[in-house]
């Protein structure tokens, strides 16, 4: 019995999953600086020349690794809020599943955040990656916009400060943190439990 290879378009896919993954696990591990297209083809397991025929230099591949990053948060934090969640559906239960999902997804991606947030400011382009996180959290906050049961307390402008809010402070706990991976859980949840509260407050009815 003969087995037909993957097409090419699927194979090229499957080898750009790789690349991206690669650089991820790299900035992750190293930061951007020492960064190199030799190191990357070596942890995908590709040729260098694989990745110049997508690519044409470092900055273009780092970039679509970011966009690759956001997307796959986006993903994690759409399901770890479901699973929070457990079939509730009140507003206030949606704020708490949404900012422990949020924290979770910080404290899981610390390192990897870090990197890509320092290489931004040494290059003196600091607004250039903040744009990416700006909309990715904006997106993210969406379904706390569009909940059906937001009180009319939560106004537009309430939500939009909660999200500045979340965001500044979550950037801050993993820009000030030295070493992520030695950060304990209790840290992170008591984090997420006092945003959560906070949060609670200022959005429901006086």
């Amino acid at each position: 019995m003969t087995h037909s290879r993957p097409p090419q378009q699927e194979r090229s896919r499957a080898t750009l999953e790789r690349i991206l993954a690669a650089t991820n696990e790299l900035v992750s591990e190293s930061g951007v600086a020492p960064l190199t297209i030799a190191a990357v083809a070596a942890r995908a397991k590709v040729a260098v020349g694989s990745i110049y025929t997508k690519f044409s230099n470092k900055q273009e591949l780092l970039a679509a690794a970011y966009d690759k990053w956001i997307e796959q948060g986006s993903a994690e934090v759409d399901a770890e809020r479901t699973l929070c969640l457990g079939g509730a559906c009140e507003f206030d239960a949606f704020v708490d599943a949404h900012v422990i999902a949020v924290t979770r997804l910080f404290q899981r991606h610390a390192r990897l955040i870090r990197g890509f947030a320092l290489s931004d400011v040494e290059r003196g382009c600091a607004s250039q990656l903040q744009q990416k996180a700006n909309r990715a959290f904006l997106a993210l906050t969406e379904p706390v916009i569009f909940h059906p049961l937001r009180p009319a307390t939560a106004t537009d402008s309430a939500i939009a400060l909660v999200r500045l809010t979340i965001q500044a402070t979550l950037e801050w706990r993993v820009l000030n943190t030295s070493d992520a991976q030695d950060v304990i859980e209790m840290e992170w949840s008591t984090l997420a439990d006092q945003l959560s509260k906070m949060l609670r407050g200022y959005l429901g009815p006086p």
